[in-house]
């Protein structure tokens, strides 16, 4: 027996009520209406599932689940009052799996999709969260490019969640959407985004789309996890079931009334309407025929804005067609011009852990013990520390050194030695951040040529690279800096690259750097203040080897030359 229920899986109904009570988050807020699709099924369909999430937990955790049910134990199992769609038929299961220590590669999902599209005549209805994947881009717009293309309809949310995801998947589907409106010379495809009006006479609200559902003519259904995007085709573990009619009409019929119900469902009407405009009209024709009030499906038309468009060639690697190996990953981030800085940084680290272990030794073996007492050099900013007001003026102190170019880094390190790990990154984060606003302020006040005539000509390349790629160049350049901080700050200000990709690069690329270099910095103060030769010997054996990798990437970059 199998049984697609609409939206039961989440706290909504069918009616997606603007207001439904249970439709809360775990801090008892609302949000918006949640349209979903999932199967039901028994028999040894349910059993060889059950074996795959078994197989799947014992790979995961390296221990096998309890529960072991009986393949015939299933006779009491369906729920008393829940009528199926169709009975006994047999179900396809497709899956993704990754290559895997030895295990290979299985793409089952994305090559059913693949064929699926090729095989169909009239419709191809698809209802997905997401809509990027590029294999079965490609076959619909192959299929599009078809003198006899079926009508294709894409159901999806109007917008992705959150900024971050419309800056890469909504990016990416405006990319292939825009694809396919190429590849259409009849008018044949459309995508929609459902709503449904609010309450009281208020405007519509937008039906946020997580269904994973495609159906091909009355001949093919499937359902389950896989996203449309290339992690679900080939990185993700997914699972999902398919009917074929193989010409079968009961088959047939029960497919052609999951596609029904949820057209009529999105346009208010009902299923026999459905049926009957698409007794007449080609499936959009239907669509649009059937269109009407507040709950609706309304015509999407993504687009991709000019300063995300260069990014979309750079955020493949988040939506990957296959798996990345770390080094390309960083290769993609961080080009060879980029990377020859680092060995500067591990050069200058492993030099300053061999000067603290030659101070270690002068404290420790001469009258310089005597002399300086390190002590007495924090005691005073100490002091300052433990005064009402003076977190605060230490990171005033903090935020205009660092914004008259005093190095972030030596403020960093600083800020590790005088007042430990968590004080010291505390001080260092929001002095860090409250520099990098003044002085983008400052660029963005002063505008690109004056920046230019501070900083001299290679503002260009970083203001060039930072108006094109925006929060990924912030993030590299935060990782690997080609420029001081003051400097990278004023470019991006001259360069009117948005305070919110701004400070999420600054943020995401500062605070792993700060937290390990005052963790670092404290940690080398533990070893001048209570010297031992093993604690010595082991900051001695760190810096030589910081100096040794630095060594080696410079031999490295210069084969490559």
């Amino acid at each position: 027996m199998l049984y697609c229920p609409f939206s039961e899986a989440t706290p909504d109904t069918p009616e997606h009520h603007p207001h439904a009570p249970l439709r809360r988050n775990a801090g008892d807020t609302p949000y918006q209406p949640m349209h979903d699709v999932q199967a039901m099924f028994d028999g040894p369909a349910a059993h060889a599932v059950s074996r795959l999430v078994r197989e799947r937990w014992r790979l995961a955790t390296g221990k096998p689940l309890g529960v072991s049910p009986d393949a015939n134990d299933h006779a009491n199992i369906w729920p008393v009052g829940v009528a199926a769609d169709i009975e006994d038929v047999e179900l396809g299961i497709s899956l993704t799996e990754p290559a895997f220590e030895g295990r290979p590669l299985v793409e089952q999902i994305q090559q059913l999709y693949v064929d699926a599209i090729a095989a169909a005549k009239h419709t191809i209805y698809i209802e997905n969260q997401y809509f990027t994947a590029s294999r079965v881009g490609a076959a619909l717009a192959a299929r599009l490019a078809d003198a006899d293309s079926p009508d294709i309809a894409v159901v999806g949310p109007e917008r992705t969640s959150g900024w971050l995801q419309e800056a890469t998947m909504g990016v990416l589907r405006a990319r292939l959407h825009g694809l396919l409106k190429q590849a259409d010379g009849r008018g044949r495809y459309a995508m929609y985004a459902p709503t449904i009006a609010g309450m009281s006479g208020t405007r519509s609200q937008i039906i946020n789309v997580h269904s994973k559902l495609m159906t091909v003519d009355n001949d093919v259904l499937i359902v389950g996890s896989a996203n449309l995007n290339n992690r679900s085709m080939v990185l993700d573990t997914e699972c999902n079931i398919t009917l074929e009619a193989r010409g079968d009409p009961r088959v047939q019929a029960a497919i052609a009334s999951v596609r029904n119900r949820l057209l009529a469902e999105h346009l208010d009407v009902a299923p026999a309407d459905v049926q009957a405009a698409l007794e007449t009209r080609r499936l959009n024709d239907a669509i649009s025929h059937l269109q009407h009030g507040d709950r609706t499906l309304m015509p999407l038309d993504p687009t991709v804005s000019a300063d995300l468009d260069e990014l979309a060639a750079h955020v493949s690697v988040l939506d990957a067609e296959a798996p990345v190996a770390p080094h390309e990953l960083v290769r993609r981030f961080l080009p060879e011009e980029r990377s020859r800085p680092l060995t500067g940084k591990l050069l200058a680290l492993g030099a300053l852990a061999l000067i603290v272990v030659a101070l270690g030794v002068l404290w420790r073996f001469t009258p310089l013990r005597e002399a300086v007492s390190f002590t007495a050099l924090v005691h005073g900013a100490q002091r300052v520390h433990a005064s009402p007001l003076g977190p605060f003026a230490i990171v005033a102190l903090y935020a205009i050194a660092a914004s008259v170019s005093v190095p972030v880094t030596l403020l960093i390190a600083v800020s590790g030695f005088v007042f430990g790990a968590l004080w010291g990154s505390t001080y260092a984060f929001a002095g860090t951040m409250i520099s990098a606003c003044i002085t983008y302020y400052a660029g963005l006040s002063l505008g690109h040529d004056a920046v230019r005539k501070l900083a001299g000509h290679r503002i260009n390349r970083i203001s060039e690279k930072l108006g094109k790629k925006g929060l990924v160049t912030v993030l590299v350049l935060r990782v690997v800096p080609i420029a001081p901080f003051t400097i990278i700050n004023l470019a991006a200000g001259a360069s009117h690259i948005g305070l919110r990709d701004y400070l999420a690069g600054t943020v995401l690329g500062m605070t792993p750097g700060i937290v390990l270099a005052t963790t670092f910095a404290h940690q080398l103060v533990a070893a001048v203040r209570h010297p031992s030769i093993t604690g010595l010997a082991l900051v001695a054996l760190i810096g030589a080897a910081l100096i040794g990798l630095s060594v080696a990437l410079q031999r490295f970059f210069a084969r490559r030359s």
